[in-house]
This record gives C-alpha cells, sequence and structure tokens, in this order.
C-alpha cells in the first residue's frame, strides 16, 4: 500500500500555519515526531532551489521501527522539496527526547539527497548539497489560545 503524505504551508494574517495528513498503513509508515516546524530561509549560497525569504514546512516522521535509520525528514519551501524529496528520500537518525525528534544529521550529501544539519532546540535546519546551501530559521510557534486565555486571566484582564 501507498504512502500518502501531504504537507501545505498556509499563511493567515502573516503568521504561518503547516496543515498535515498523514494517513498511516499500519506499523510500516512512519508517524509525526513531535509537530512540523515552519521555517525561513535565511541565506543561500550557490544554485540553491529556493531564495532568501522563502517560507517552508519541515516535518519530521518517526522511523523507529526501522533498523537502519529512525526517522525521515521533509524539508518543503512552497511548492520546492527542498531535502526529502520523496517517500524513499530524507532518512536519518535523529536524537529524541521522548516521543520529539529534537534534531537530525545527514552528513552525506552524494548518495542521493542532500546533507541535512536540523536542531530544534536552536531552532536551525541547514540542507547542503556539493554546489548550494540553504539556511532556515524556525519561526517561533504562537501559544494556543487557551494558554493566551490564562494568561490574559492571569493579568486580571
Amino acid at each position: 500500500m501507498a504512502v500518502l503524505v501531504v504537507a501545505a504551508f498556509v499563511a493567515v494574517a502573516g503568521v504561518g500555519v503547516v496543515l498535515l495528513v498523514a494517513p498511516t498503513n499500519g506499523t510500516s509508515s512512519p508517524g509525526l515526531a513531535g509537530p512540523a516546524l515552519v521555517a525561513r530561509v535565511t541565506r543561500t549560497t550557490g544554485d540553491a532551489p529556493v531564495a532568501a525569504g522563502a517560507t517552508c514546512s519541515v516535518v519530521i516522521f518517526d522511523n523507529r521501527n526501522d533498523d537502519t535509520y529512525d526517522c525521515r525528514v521533509h524539508v518543503q519551501c512552497g511548492p520546492t522539496d527542498v531535502y526529502g524529496t520523496s517517500s524513499a528520500k530524507g532518512y536519518t537518525n535523529c536524537v529524541w527526547d521522548g516521543a520529539i525528534a529534537v534534531a537530525a544529521h545527514d552528513r552525506r550529501w552524494d548518495e542521493g539527497d542532500p546533507a541535512l544539519r536540523l536542531d530544534r532546540r536552536i531552532g536551525s535546519v541547514e540542507v547542503r548539497d556539493e554546489t548550494w546551501t540553504v539556511t532556515l530559521e524556525v519561526v517561533p510557534a504562537l501559544p494556543d489560545a487557551g494558554a493566551l486565555d490564562a494568561s490574559a486571566s492571569d493579568r486580571g484582564a
């Protein structure tokens, strides 16, 4: 059975929101390994596939049921796949904090997809190939509405 994963970026009032649909086919398909990230391209070099300023989605999938690679990362900027260009690409190993993948590092760009360095803790993503580099900064997530309501009531608003 084929696995369909769709990641789309929607800008709402200037704020990025990542919408995900990830149907699964049992234990053979990776599930999400924490919330998707929204990132902005801050720097490019060479013949990068996207320009500085582009908004991207970064989705990490839990693949710990595999003996070789324990996660899959997909970086997409608009319609352009920058890393993990197909369901057969983007596999690497992650650093885990419980069920959340907090970092990933794919050092090789010469095995069919670019190299990747991702660290959720510092909000940094870098994708590079032989002739280009794309550096991204994770956009801080907005607190949920419940947290905002609680904060306002704590201030007596």
